[in-house]
């Protein structure tokens, strides 16, 4: 009893403490970096963890896909997109990282090497951003952040693109929209032969002339 007295009297008496703000912002940012330590850790084991599990899957149904297939069919719950990454782990064609996260880039990332994959994964890419015309910006993106857009035009098939490259791309993709409305005359849609309604990116369209188009399609579809 004298024991729990004296332990609620010691939390007491710290409870009753009172810090400073600059204190509180201390002990916030401590209590903070402890926590996000000890989530990075159990991350790094969690992918190490996966690299062993997805070496021993593809070590295990190299030239027995009998096998493959009835572990598959063992584990339903687990979409053809896992089993697809852990045989790319499995063959070190891809980083274990990848398997959380990283929706929009994963495609991209994939064509690269591992090594390449992890030090783009560890550190921000650039993206180049055209803020006027002849006016360019550089931003310092986490590749797990990066807009599907912004992912063509940061990788290439199999590398990522430096500055004049995405300047490059950038400058294209421009001129291949002014081409497409010079097409549709000076529209940025137009209905395809097969009925669907094409529209160029960042344009507008108004309520009276999607239901134009909206007749054009249906008397394209109406005839088939």
């Amino acid at each position: 009893m004298n024991f729990k007295n004296s332990t609620f009297r010691n939390v007491s008496s710290v409870a009753s403490i009172e810090f400073t703000d600059e204190e509180k912002k201390i002990a916030l940012k401590t209590d903070a970096a402890k926590i996000v330590s000890i989530i990075r850790k159990g991350f790094e084991n969690m992918f190490e963890c996966a690299s062993k599990i997805a070496h021993a899957y593809v070590s295990a149904v190299k030239g027995r896909p009998e096998l493959d297939a009835e572990i598959k069919a063992q584990a339903p719950e687990f979409p053809s997109s896992i089993w697809y990454d852990l045989d790319l782990i499995g063959r070190d064609l891809m980083a274990a990282q990848l398997l959380i996260g990283y929706t929009n880039a994963k495609p991209f990332l994939r064509r690269l090497p591992p090594t390449e994959q992890e030090q783009i994964i560890s550190s921000p890419v650039e993206v180049l951003l055209m803020k006027a015309p002849g006016e360019w910006d550089t931003l310092k993106v986490d590749v797990k952040n990066l807009k599907p857009e912004q992912c063509k035009q940061v990788f290439d098939y199999n590398h990522v693109r430096s500055a004049n490259e995405q300047r490059a791309y950038i400058e294209q993709e421009a001129s291949s929209r002014v081409v497409n409305r010079a097409r549709n005359g000076g529209r940025g849609y137009n209905v395809s032969p097969d009925g669907y309604l094409i529209v160029s990116k960042d344009t507008k369209i108004s309520y009276e002339e999607l239901k134009i188009q909206m007749k054009k399609i249906e008397a394209i579809r109406g005839g088939k």
